[in-house]
């Protein structure tokens, strides 16, 4: 490898001696790079992250060309294509290798518990707790139920109907130890929404526009949810989610116009519409072991093929359709990117 030395040194003007000098060696543009874009993370416990591989040698390497481990599982769990999940407080080192032997890398990760936590006994209290107005990040764990919601939704920023308190400062919410209990409201869908006209209670779901134009910025979802309804977390700021396993319906608009950092679909979704319609998205992964949706290019299609299902527009003015995909989902849109070549 060529390198371009510089040597900056300070001199004396009076004994011309050198004072210091510092070496200011520049690399070779063209010398070989292998590296994760995150050398360092901080994380909250429960959060999941995308690291990304920076390989010089190998531009254009899919997700299996790498394998990534983690020092310690308790504190960091790695998924897939380089997401991670943090588990537990403490440190741990997520390492990067190429199969091809090109290269090495590392992050350090450091995962803290959740500033404020707060344990609801008998569901439709939560407005009961004193504070929580002020907090920037919460944990709620014990049985949530439409009530509660709506005051989380204003601890959010969100605007509700339903409670006085507006304009609170929590951005980061964890749900994760929460159950969502029905509040015995049978609702009726209409045919465009993710159950088609059945009628149902509302347990283990995420309300329709329950967060929609809220200032939510991290959400951890609960471990025991089963789906996230219409406009749920539409408008609204938020950046990084969490979804665990068991998951099964994220429905119509779920996710719509939002800039997320990046979203890890679980194999538990069976039901997809239109959840990140309008939305740009860093990076997007489906969970191989899904039976109905697949990654390719960052993009979502089914897992016969043969249907664009999301277009992850992170950067890109040209959209390259695989020979094997036969069709696009007409509610795709595809905004300010100018003119989008198909090849």
């Amino acid at each position: 490898m060529n390198n371009l030395h510089v040597v900056a040194m300070l001199i004396d003007d009076k004994s011309g001696e050198i004072v210091n000098a510092v070496d200011m060696s520049i690399a070779d543009s063209d010398a070989p790079v292998f590296a994760l874009d995150k050398p360092n993370l901080t994380l909250l416990c429960d959060v999941t992250e995308k690291l990304n591989v920076i390989d010089s040698n190998v531009p254009s390497a899919d997700a299996e060309d790498y394998v990534f481990t983690s020092s310690n599982e308790n504190v960091v769990k790695v998924l897939e294509d380089g997401f991670i999940r943090a588990t537990g407080a403490g440190s741990a080192v997520v390492t990067c290798n190429s199969k091809n032997g090109s290269g090495t890398a590392q992050c350090k990760v450091t995962v803290r518990d959740w500033t404020n936590e707060v344990t609801v006994e008998t569901p439709g209290t939560l407005h009961n707790f004193v504070g929580l107005l002020d907090y920037k990040e919460l944990k709620v764990n014990g049985q949530l139920d439409a009530m509660d919601m709506r005051y989380i939704r204003s601890l959010t920023g969100g605007r509700d109907d339903y409670s006085a308190d507006q304009g609170g400062s929590v951005r980061c919410l964890n749900l994760k130890d929460a159950t969502l209990v029905s509040d015995n409201r049978p609702v009726t869908k209409d045919g465009e929404s993710w159950y088609g006209g059945q009628s149902f209670e509302y347990k283990d779901i995420i309300y329709p526009y329950i967060f929609l134009n809220s200032h939510i910025n991290t959400f951890i979802c609960p471990k025991s949810l089963k789906g996230i309804d219409v406009d749920a977390f539409a408008v609204s700021s938020l950046r990084n989610v969490t979804l665990f396993e068991g998951i099964e319906q994220i429905g119509q608009g779920a996710f719509q116009e939002l800039v997320l950092n990046s979203v890890y679909l679980p194999s538990t979704v069976s039901y997809y519409n239109l959840s990140l319609k309008y939305s740009q998205i860093d990076y997007c992964w489906v969970d191989s072991h899904n039976p109905n949706y697949m990654t390719y290019n960052n993009d979502i299609y089914t897992k016969d093929s043969k249907k664009l299902v999301h277009y992850s527009n992170s950067g890109r003015y040209t959209l390259e359709l695989p020979d094997w995909c036969t069709e696009i989902a007409d509610y795709l849109v595809f905004q300010d990117f100018g003119t989008l070549y198909f090849k």
